[in-house]
């Protein structure tokens, strides 16, 4: 996803300035053309982060879910103390590990040991990469 950035901010450069040979435009028509092609690019950027939070934390939102698959008919017509003392403890558990991970999951906790565990690999890192890329361009073009 870095090096795809990369090859789209390099087309547009040379795409500008091909046409700034054409059209005798100015350095500051083109600096303003840069702008709005980085900051297309950097919202692109930012909808794909969100929406892959979002989904991420909607994901966890079904995990208690999976606790319960194994229970039969029978669990629930013969009582069994330590089965259901053990089940809700586990459902219990997962309930509240789903309610701190959807509120914890955000950019903010990027830096955390636990959401670089969850949050790392192909998919991921070059969000990341990309993110920091565009923040590298935005403080070049303000010096």
């Amino acid at each position: 996803m870095c090096s795809l950035l990369i090859k789209i901010v390099r087309l547009i450069k040379i795409n500008d300035f091909q046409i700034h040979a054409q059209n005798h435009r100015s350095h500051k028509e083109i600096a303003e053309i840069m702008d709005i092609s980085i900051s297309i690019v950097a919202t692109k950027i930012a909808r794909l982060r969100a929406s892959t939070l979002l989904n991420v934390r909607l994901i966890f939102l079904v995990i208690p879910v999976f606790t319960t698959f194994y229970s039969t008919s029978d669990m629930f017509t013969k009582e069994n103390t330590l089965l259901w003392v053990v089940q809700s403890a586990v459902t219990m558990s997962f309930i509240f590990t789903r309610i701190w991970l959807f509120i914890h999951i955000n950019y903010d906790n990027r830096d955390k040991k636990w959401f670089k565990l969850l949050f790392s690999g192909r998919e991921w890192n070059p969000i990341i990469k990309s993110v920091e890329l565009l923040d590298e361009i935005k403080e070049y073009r303000i010096e």
